[in-house]
């Protein structure tokens, strides 16, 4: 499998927002784009919200940031991944990773088939302790300028 930016450009599925009202509707809209594209079920975004809450939401990775995912079995067709900046931030209730400004939602068929995404996200994103990749994404305007970016951070 390709690169975290490769794979978001692939499969066009980086989306940017300025307001949602819930964290639950910021998760369904983050993998809008891999259920349109039939990579996953709506059981499966149902899983991620529930499986959130239930476990403290276990995807909030770092400050401003979340990686909602489920297990495969719970409806997972193809790899995938997507990037949705919500502008103004969203709660996931009064988590201290609060608010998160982006979301990148993952779908994976297996354990092993998405280690390269995962170990680009990681050299992205960092020690997001403070949170600066999340903050300069939602300043971005457009699917190009976060393209770029986010290819910046991965050559540095």
């Amino acid at each position: 499998m390709a690169g975290f930016v490769d794979v978001l450009k692939e499969i066009d599925s980086i989306n940017i927002i300025d307001n949602i009202d819930t964290w639950q509707n910021a998760v369904k809209e983050c993998f809008k784009p891999l259920l349109k594209k039939e990579y996953i079920t709506e059981e499966y975004i149902q899983k991620v919200i529930d499986s959130g809450k239930e476990l403290n939401f276990y995807y909030l990775i770092g400050k401003n940031l979340a990686m909602p995912h489920a297990k495969r079995e719970s409806g997972v067709f193809k790899n995938g991944i997507t990037l949705l900046i919500v502008k103004n931030g969203v709660n996931f209730e009064n988590h201290h990773n609060n608010p998160v400004y982006c979301l990148i939602g993952l779908s994976a068929v297996d354990n092993d088939s998405h280690i390269e995404i995962m170990s680009d996200i990681l050299d992205i994103f960092g020690g997001e302790e403070d949170g600066v990749v999340a903050n300069d994404l939602k300043n971005l305007n457009t699917k190009e300028d976060i393209i770029n970016y986010l290819s910046s951070k991965k050559s540095n």
